[in-house]
């Protein structure tokens, strides 16, 4: 399969766009639809506007935020569109005249937060058409303060936008055998110039039995092509391929107990300085345990070409409570990484990764706790990631903890509580340097308290104060803010 560019993506997009458009059209009239629209004037106290502890100079910000959502639900198709997107009042030159030393060249005053999704019939019991679209923010890097910072005071903020088109056919032929397959087209923008643009094709392809029995048998294969666009010295890069077929087979010997299983080959072409093996031979052997509805625990291990592959997962939840537990190790791409939402039950888009223009092995525990009670609600999210690029070996570690506490209050209020830690660890490359030293290690805590009061259906005030401090053991990366915020929310 050729990856298409310049001319050739134009025809696809383009080809794509009027499939897309003649659906939309034709589920239009008979579509059930629905909209909101509402806008939110706030105003900003920091007393560390340049996020230094060297220069500490403070600061008032206006933010405007409009948002809404738009729904449709036809008998074929349904279209769900919704975000916001923040503007501020921060100049570049506002920054530049208090000293601030950030990286301005890539900077913007709006912060998009958008989520789109079209799913359309093509043939009815055969083809279906999914279409999403993202646009949101993450940060650069995680070794520069910043990151992330809605207000992008030091430049270390990058705001990305993702689409994808997926037609996918599902049929089933009599009592024999199911057929599964899709083809994914998809490609991601970045306003920052460090954090490279990308296009993927993805084929997947299954057949597998088609009448409920104890055994599950499955014959699949995927194929996966990544292209990057130029790296820093503006040379263009390898694409990178990733391609396997398996054997899929799974026994239920009761309705607690389940084994399951793969065998099979991967064949993979991508740029790296190390030796050791791009594809081979792959399996995994796994058990599952479901005592009861509310509970299932699956454990397995096996091997694949980066080596050992262990994985658990146990689900449970129990009157009030809800418990999430996940370890795996996988292949995957710092896109996919940054974009993705890899935690627990509350949404965690933001997944520090590396930078890189090929995979990355991503070793991850990712544990949450949700509490519901009657008069309160406690979450803790917390993520363990070992990510190793694979075109030079060099391992970093992140960490994150997130609790929030919201407790019932007087009907017209709502109050919450937040507390959140993460950190960065470098280490190196594979048995080629020496660790590095932990001048780019840093961590940081984040403190947070919000009071709002709803006066009526259409208006609404919050108040919000939020402390961070950060300890990137040197001057450019440590520091400490306060920050509070005052929002009026209009429904329109």
């Amino acid at each position: 399969m050729m990856c298409p560019g310049g001319r050739q993506s134009r025809q696809l997009n383009a080809a794509l766009a009027a499939v897309i458009a003649s659906c939309m059209t034709s589920a239009a009239s008979a579509a059930e639809w629905s909209t909101r629209a509402n806008v939110a004037p706030s105003v900003t106290y920091t007393d560390n506007v340049c996020l230094t502890s060297s220069n500490k100079k403070s600061d008032w910000v206006g933010t405007l935020t409009p948002s809404g959502a738009v729904s449709a639900k036809g008998r074929k198709a349904s279209l769900n569109v919704s975000g916001s997107v923040q503007l501020n009042s921060l100049t570049n030159s506002a920054l530049k005249s208090k000293g601030c030393n950030g990286l301005y060249d890539d900077r913007e005053q709006y912060s998009p937060e958008i989520r789109a999704a079209l799913n359309t019939v093509l043939i009815d019991n055969w083809m279906n058409l999914e279409v999403l679209g993202k646009a949101d923010q993450n940060e650069v890097t995680s070794r520069v303060s910043g990151g992330g910072d809605d207000l992008n005071r030091t430049g270390n903020t990058n705001t990305y936008y993702r689409y994808s088109i997926t037609p996918k056919i599902n049929r089933r032929f009599k009592d024999w055998v199911n057929l599964s397959a899709s083809y994914t087209w998809d490609e991601q923008f970045n306003s920052n110039s460090a954090v490279r643009d990308s296009n993927r094709h993805k084929v997947n392809m299954k057949l597998s039995n088609a009448t409920p029995s104890k055994w599950t048998r499955s014959i699949q294969g995927r194929y996966t092509r990544v292209q990057y666009g130029e790296n820093f010295n503006g040379l263009s890069r390898k694409d990178t391929e990733l391609a396997n077929a398996r054997l899929n087979l799974a026994y239920r010997f009761s309705r607690r107990w389940a084994v399951n299983g793969y065998i099979g080959e991967e064949w993979n072409e991508y740029q790296t300085t190390l030796n050791g093996d791009k594809d081979g031979s792959a399996w995994d052997l796994g058990v599952q345990w479901t005592p009861t509805q509310r509970t299932s625990i699956s454990v397995g291990s096996g091997d694949r070409f980066f080596g050992s592959t262990p994985r658990v997962n146990i689900q449970h939840t129990h009157r009030r409570h809800r418990f999430s537990a996940n370890y795996r190790k996988e292949v995957t791409f710092e896109r996919d990484l940054r974009t993705d939402d890899l935690g627990g039950f509350e949404d965690n888009i933001d997944n520090p990764s590396v930078l890189s223009n090929g995979p990355i092995l991503d070793e991850r525990l990712a544990m949450g706790w949700v509490y519901t009670g009657r008069r309160s609600t406690l979450s803790v999210n917390g993520n363990y990631s070992e990510q190793t690029r694979s075109e030079d070996g060099e391992q970093s570690v992140f960490k994150n903890i997130n609790v929030n506490f919201s407790p019932q209050i007087p009907s017209a209020f709502s109050l919450s509580f937040l507390a959140g830690w993460n950190e960065d660890e470098p280490r190196g490359r594979i048995d080629e340097l020496p660790q590095f030293d932990d001048s780019s290690k840093s961590e940081s805590w984040n403190f947070g308290i919000s009071l709002a009061r709803q006066f009526n259906n259409r208006i609404g005030l919050s108040l919000n104060w939020m402390h961070t401090l950060r300890d990137g053991n040197n001057e450019f990366n440590d520091y400490s803010e306060n920050r509070v915020t005052a929002t009026l929310g209009i429904a329109l």
